[in-house]
C-alpha cells in the first residue's frame, strides 16, 4: 500500500511514500515521513494499491497525533476549500491545525539495543553518548550541535534497531484568560421569552431528528441572542454533545464569553490568538478527546477537531472580520460553517441584528431559515432616532446644535453619551495649502492619518510612521492644513463644552497600553466615564445601561465609496451602534445625506426594508447574492511586473471560456499596498455558470508558472473592492 502525503512546508506538490506491513494509516493523519537529508511532518491526502514509477519509495516512519486527524468530515471540508477557493492542500491543510505542528516538531531519540550490525566511527559514537545517557530521551538538535549532519546517522540506526526515535510537540494548559472588568448582562438570560422558547424547541426537535438546516436568526439588538445561544448550548451539552460559538473578535465578546465560562465551567475551552502554540496544541487535544464540550473563539476556532459535534453557531454573521483577506484560502468562516453542517448533517445557526445580504436572500430563497425577532427583551426598548442635516448646521464644529442640547441634557440627568464615528487619530488629511500637495504613505496610496497624541503621522494600512513635516516637500511652503476628524480631533472639540466631565476615546491607537481597553469599559459601565467616544468596537454587541443618547458622526462617510458593500456596511455599523441604546433615550444622526435609504429606514428601525432596497441595487448591476465574484489580483513591487501578469491572466481566462463577464484589468482603488503594485480581474457569474467558471479558473491557473501563482491572491466572493 501507498500513501500520497501533503508536507506543509514543501508547497503545493504531494509526495508519495510506501506502508509499512500492517501501519494502520488512514486519510487525514499526520504521518512523520523521511525527507531531504532528514524528516518532516505532512498529512495523508490518499491511500491506493498501486504505484507505477520505476524507483524505490521511502517508507512512512510513524503515525503522528492520532487523535487530532483530520478524517472524516474534516478532510472531506478541508478537499471542498481547496477546490472552492483554488488553493493547494497545504495551505488548506495549516488551518485544521495549531500553527506549528506541520513545520517543526522536537525529535528525540534514546538507545534501544546493542546489535552486531556494521557502525562506521561516528555512528558508533552516537550509541556511545545515548548509552551514557541511561536510555533518556535526547533532543535531536542536542545530537546535531555535537554531531553535525546526524538526520542521515539517525535514519541508519533507527532502521537497524539500535535506536529509537518519537516526535513531541509539548502541550501545556492555557493560563485562564485574564478579563480584569465585570460587565454583567442586564437581563436574566435563564428565562426566554415566548419568542426565543419557540425558536429553542424548534431547533431542539431538529437536533433530535438530526436535521441539518441552517437558521437565520434575525433578531434586532437587545432581543436576547445570547440567552437563545445559551439555551441550545445547554441542550447540546445536556446530550452529552459538542458545539462551536464563532464570534468575530475575542476581546470585543466579553458579556458572552463570560456568562457562558461561568454557567457552563470546565466545559467552556476558549481559543485565541493570544495563546501559545503550546497552549493550542492542548486545546486541540483536549476537545479531540471531550465527549461534549463548547468551543469558543473566532474564525479559526472553526477548524479544531470537536468530537460529537452536532451545531454551530456563528455570532453576528454579517462580521467583515469572518472573512480572510491577506493569505489564501481567502475563506469567509461563515460559508465554511454552513458547509460543515451540510458535511456532518447538522444544524448552523447564523445570528445577527443586521444580517448579510448573502444570508438574507438565502433565507428569502427558501435556502435557510428565517427567525425574525423584532422585540427586544422586557425592559429594553428601541432608541427614538433623529435625523440631523448637517447642510442646514451652522455650526463650525463636527457637531450639531441638536446633539450638544442632547449631551448635555444626558449628563444632567447623570447619563452617559457616546460619540461613534469610524475615522481614528486627529485628522485623516494632511495638505499643503499653497500647492496641494497631500502627505501620503511611500507603501500605500493612502493619505497619512495626523495623530496629535504621538505628533506623528500614520498609515492606517501597512503601520508606516513619520514626524510632522515643518514645510512642504514639493514648494516649501510652511502653510500645511489639517483637514477632517478622527477620534482624537473629536474628544479635543467635545472637551471644549464639557470640561469638567471625564471623556474617554475607545479605538485601536487608544487601548494599546496592556489593560487600558479593560479599564475604559470598566469605568465606562460605572459611569466615570461620561462621553465615550469610538469606533467600530463600539458596535460589538456591549451593554452599557447607563447611556442616555448615542451620536453618530459623518454618518454617510463611506456613502458613495467605490465598493458594492459600502452601503450595506454603513447601514449595519449604524443600526448596531443605534443598538447600544437600551433604554429611553436618543441617537442623533448626523449626515450630508438625510434623503439617503439608509437614513429613511433607520428612522422607523426598519433594517429589513434597508435589505429589500438594497436587493433592487444589486440585482440591477450584477452584484452578489444575484451573481457570484471571483477577484483575481496580482501583486508585485514592480508596477510593470504586475500589470503583465494581470495581461496574461486576462488572454488564458478568455482562451478558457470566451463568454466570461469579466471587469478589468483595472487597478483597485489602492493602487499601491504595502509596498505592491496591484491590478485586478473580477469574473461575475451566476450559479448556473459556477462549474465552467470554476474550471476556466483552475485552468488559468495550471498555465501560471509557479512564480506566477506567488504573486496571483485568487478571492473568491471577496468582501471588499478596496
Amino acid at each position: 500500500m501507498y500513501a500520497d502525503v501533503v508536507i506543509a512546508k514543501a508547497g503545493q506538490h504531494t509526495y508519495t511514500y510506501r506502508l509499512k506491513d500492517n501501519m494502520d494509516i488512514r486519510v487525514g493523519d499526520i504521518v512523520l515521513v523521511p525527507f531531504g537529508t532528514g524528516r518532516a511532518t505532512g498529512v495523508v491526502v490518499k491511500i491506493h494499491a498501486d504505484f507505477k514509477g520505476k524507483f524505490k519509495l521511502k517508507e512512512i516512519c510513524a503515525r503522528m497525533f492520532p487523535e487530532i486527524s483530520t478524517g472524516g468530515g474534516r478532510f472531506e471540508l478541508a478537499e471542498w476549500m481547496a477546490s472552492y477557493y483554488h488553493t493547494n492542500m497545504a495551505k488548506v491543510i495549516n488551518l485544521f491545525f495549531p500553527s506549528y505542528i506541520l513545520t517543526r516538531s522536537d525529535t528525540e531519540c534514546k538507545f534501544l539495543a546493542n546489535s552486531d550490525v556494521r557502525l562506521t566511527d561516528r555512528q558508533q559514537k552516537i550509541i556511545d553518548y545515548l548509552k551514557q545517557r541511561k536510555y533518556r530521551w535526547i533532543k535531536q538538535k542536542s545530537l546535531a550541535r555535537m554531531f553535525p549532519g546526524v538526520h542521515s546517522d539517525m535514519r541508519y540506526l533507527t532502521e537497524h534497531k539500535l535506536i529509537v526515535c518519537r516526535n513531541r510537540m509539548s502541550a501545556r494548559h492555557p493560563l485562564p484568560y485574564e478579563f480584569s472588568y465585570i460587565i454583567p448582562r442586564n437581563f436574566d438570560i435563564k428565562n426566554l421569552s415566548y419568542v426565543q422558547s419557540a425558536f429553542v424547541e424548534k431547533l431542539d426537535r431538529e437536533l433530535m431528528q438530526k436535521i441539518s438546516n441552517v437558521h437565520l436568526l434575525f433578531a434586532v439588538t437587545g432581543s436576547g441572542k445570547t440567552a437563545i445561544y445559551y439555551w441550545l448550548v445547554k441542550e447540546i451539552l445536556q446530550k452529552n454533545k459538542s458545539a462551536i460559538l464563532l464570534v468575530p473578535e475575542i476581546a470585543l465578546s466579553v458579556q458572552t464569553i463570560l456568562y457562558f465560562m461561568g454557567e457552563l465551567k470546565n466545559r467552556v475551552y476558549l481559543y485565541h490568538s493570544l495563546l501559545s502554540s503550546e497552549e493550542r496544541l492542548w486545546i486541540f487535544q483536549k476537545v479531540a478527546s471531550s465527549e461534549s464540550c463548547l468551543v469558543i473563539g473566532p474564525r479559526s476556532a472553526l477548524f479544531l477537531p470537536v468530537k460529537n459535534l452536532a451545531l454551530i453557531i456563528v455570532d453576528e454573521e454579517h462580521d467583515s472580520s469572518y472573512k480572510e483577506q491577506d493569505r489564501m484560502p481567502a475563506y469567509n468562516a461563515r460559508d465554511i460553517a454552513v458547509k460543515f453542517g451540510d458535511i456532518y448533517g447538522i444544524p448552523v445557526v447564523l445570528g445577527s441584528a443586521t444580517p448579510s445580504l448573502e444570508s438574507y436572500y438565502k433565507a428569502k430563497q427558501g435556502l435557510y431559515k428565517e427567525h425574525f425577532i423584532s422585540e427586544r427583551v422586557s425592559h429594553y426598548s428601541l432608541p427614538d432616532i433623529e435625523i440631523v442635516d448637517m447642510k442646514e448646521e451652522k455650526s463650525h464644529t463636527v457637531f450639531s446644535l441638536r446633539l450638544i442640547n442632547e449631551i448635555k441634557r444626558s449628563v444632567t440627568e447623570g447619563k452617559q453619551a457616546i460619540l461613534f464615528l469610524n475615522r481614528r487619530g486627529y485628522s485623516p488629511l494632511l495638505q499643503c495649502a499653497d500647492c496641494g500637495y497631500i502627505f501620503e504613505c511611500p507603501n500605500c496610496s493612502v493619505s497619512l492619518v495626523y495623530h496629535r497624541k504621538e505628533k506623528k503621522l500614520k498609515c492606517h494600512i501597512c503601520g508606516y510612521t513619520r514626524d510632522i513635516p515643518d514645510s512642504c516637500p514639493v514648494c516649501n511652503s510652511t502653510n500645511i492644513v489639517y483637514y477632517g476628524y478622527g477620534t482624537e480631533r473629536v474628544k479635543k472639540e467635545i472637551s471644549k463644552f464639557f470640561p469638567l466631565e471625564d471623556i474617554a476615546v475607545l479605538d485601536r491607537d487608544s487601548v494599546r497600553k496592556k489593560g487600558e481597553k479593560e479599564r475604559i469599559y470598566r469605568d465606562f459601565y460605572a459611569g466615570k466615564i461620561k462621553i465615550l467616544i469610538g469606533t467600530q468596537m463600539l458596535t460589538k454587541g456591549l451593554d452599557f445601561p447607563g447611556v442616555g443618547v448615542v451620536g453618530i458622526l459623518n454618518a454617510d462617510s463611506a456613502i458613495g465609496m467605490p465598493d458594492f458593500r459600502a452601503e450595506e456596511r454603513t447601514a449595519q455599523l449604524i443600526f448596531q451602534v443605534s443598538g447600544r441604546l437600551r433604554k429611553s433615550g436618543k441617537v442623533i444622526v448626523q449626515t450630508k445625506l438625510p434623503e439617503d435609504t439608509i437614513f429613511k429606514h433607520l428612522l422607523n428601525y426598519n433594517y429589513r426594508g434597508f435589505l429589500e432596497e438594497e436587493l433592487k441595487d444589486r440585482k440591477e448591476f450584477h452584484y452578489p447574492p444575484y451573481y457570484n465574484l471571483i477577484a483575481l489580483e496580482t501583486f508585485s513591487r514592480k508596477r510593470d511586473n504586475a500589470k503583465k501578469l494581470i495581461d496574461k491572466i486576462h488572454k488564458l481566462l478568455l482562451d478558457a471560456k470566451s463568454d466570461l463577464a469579466l471587469k478589468g484589468p483595472t487597478q483597485p482603488p489602492y493602487e499601491k499596498v504595502r509596498g505592491y503594485y496591484r491590478w485586478r480581474i473580477i469574473i461575475y457569474y451566476s450559479d448556473n455558470d459556477s462549474d465552467s467558471v470554476q474550471k476556466a479558473v483552475r485552468s488559468v491557473l495550471q498555465h501560471l508558472k509557479p512564480s506566477e501563482r506567488k504573486e496571483l491572491f485568487v478571492d473568491v466572493d471577496p468582501s471588499s473592492m478596496f
